[in-house]
């Protein structure tokens, strides 16, 4: 997995994503539709101060909450219910909670106790290993009759 790009979460975070798509996409137990990057670190568009508070407020109004991971896979495999990937540089891992927020670690907590894989991961390296071993567990069969 190695890019010419240079070390940002967003860069790291894109070369994952490709990689997983270049892989996965032809496997019968992947489910595209539900593996996406949420919008949590999305750049809040506005040409004021005040349009962008506005914004955020609608946003929040819509169920926004701060601290959702970057990466969430909703299909359950073994015992977990769906996992989530919170992205970070290698760079961070020394910070405190490895560079992650107190919001994003404290949605990890609740993603955990829902039933989550919920890892924070260093590097696009460090997320791969993490959801090919997600997808090394086994999933149940959908019954669209239940």
């Amino acid at each position: 997995m190695k890019t010419n790009l240079p070390s940002s979460e967003s860069n790291e975070q894109a070369a994952f994503v490709d990689t997983v798509l270049q892989v996965y996409r032809n496997r019968a137990d992947f489910v595209r539709l539900l593996f996406f990057s949420t919008l949590s670190g999305a750049w809040i568009a506005g040409s004021t101060r005040e349009a962008k508070i506005r914004l955020i407020a609608k946003y929040k109004r819509e169920g926004w909450v701060n601290g959702v991971a970057d990466i969430l896979y909703l299909q359950p495999r073994g015992e977990f219910a769906f996992l989530a990937i919170e992205m970070k540089t290698a760079a961070r891992a020394k910070q405190k909670n490895g560079g992650a927020s107190d919001d994003q670690i404290e949605w990890l907590k609740a993603a955990k106790e829902a039933g989550a894989m919920a890892e924070i991961c260093h590097g696009r390296d460090a997320a791969w290993e993490v959801f090919t071993r997600y997808m090394e567990l086994p999933f149940p069969e959908p019954s669209l009759l239940e």
